[in-house]
């Protein structure tokens, strides 16, 4: 498969106005984009991204939008179409963690990136790119690799966009629209979503310790800048379907989850007669 290109594409990031979906944004204009649209539900923040990419200048424009709701996700993509003249990737980062709130974090992680997919996988990137080939990344987390015992209902939205993202990032859906799809799962990184207060718990790590004798193991954060850069270097190589995991400030590497019959076929082997 031919590499995609990012020079001379357009780019639309949600969550954009700090954290990894700046520093995303960022690293693709260093890197070549055509345009660039910061999209944050944070109007102030979103402001304050665009002047400090002002040596971009007008190359990057800033949206106010609620990504769960379609009709301000579909606006910004109309002003970028308008704006640049076409679209060609779609990264899906706008997230929340916070279990206390489940029901936003659901609307956030859940709604909010199947309206992108669907607004940039069935009209906006579908019809607008300027090349062969889209490309959406939906951000998911390295905690659906792990039992995620602090924050169960977070890790359960994040299972949801990687069952989104590959059930979509299969070869019946990419011959009809030429959008590829790829997941990305960043592991600890200092962010906003991490940093601020806004990390509440329905169970204290406290009780869970006492309790249920759960210690999690150690994280080694990483900066977003780090997965900013990441997220470029994969664009390049990263094949429909696949899964890239970000973590420790370490290279970026592809997982693959295995099918049921692979794994039944394994258990075969090692069945006693």
């Amino acid at each position: 498969m031919e590499k995609f290109d990012i020079v001379g594409k357009v780019a639309v990031v949600t969550g954009a106005a700090s954290g990894i979906g700046f520093n995303t944004a960022k690293e693709l204009l260093k890197n070549g984009v055509k345009g660039l649209t910061l999209i944050d539900v944070n109007a102030e923040a979103g402001e304050e991204a665009l002047k400090s990419l002002s040596e971009f200048g007008s190359k990057v424009i800033f949206c106010k939008a609620d990504t769960t709701q379609k009709a301000q996700f579909e606006e910004a993509f109309k002003r970028t179409v308008d704006a640049f003249g076409n679209v060609d990737i779609l990264i899906n980062n706008a997230s929340i963690l916070n279990d206390v709130q489940w029901e936003k974090q659901v609307d956030v992680n859940i709604k909010g990136t199947i309206n992108g997919t669907v607004l940039a996988m069935e009209h906006y990137i579908k019809d607008h790119k300027s090349g062969s080939e889209g490309l959406i990344i939906n951000v998911a987390s390295i905690c659906i690799f792990e039992l995620e015992v602090l924050v169960p209902f977070y890790a359960a939205t994040k299972y949801a966009i990687l069952g989104l993202t590959r059930a979509l990032g299969t070869q019946a859906h990419y011959e009809r629209t030429n959008v590829k799809m790829v997941t990305l799962c960043p592991g600890a990184t200092s962010t906003p979503l991490k940093d601020e207060n806004i990390f509440e718990r329905i169970y204290s790590r406290e009780y869970l310790q006492m309790n249920l004798s759960a210690t999690p193991p150690a994280e080694i954060s990483q900066p977003p800048e780090h997965v900013g850069q990441s997220i470029v270097e994969i664009i390049p190589e990263s094949l429909n379907g696949s899964i890239w995991i970000v973590e420790e400030s370490k290279k970026p590497y592809q997982v693959t989850i295995p099918t049921k019959d692979r794994c039944r076929k394994e258990l075969e082997c090692f069945t006693l007669n």
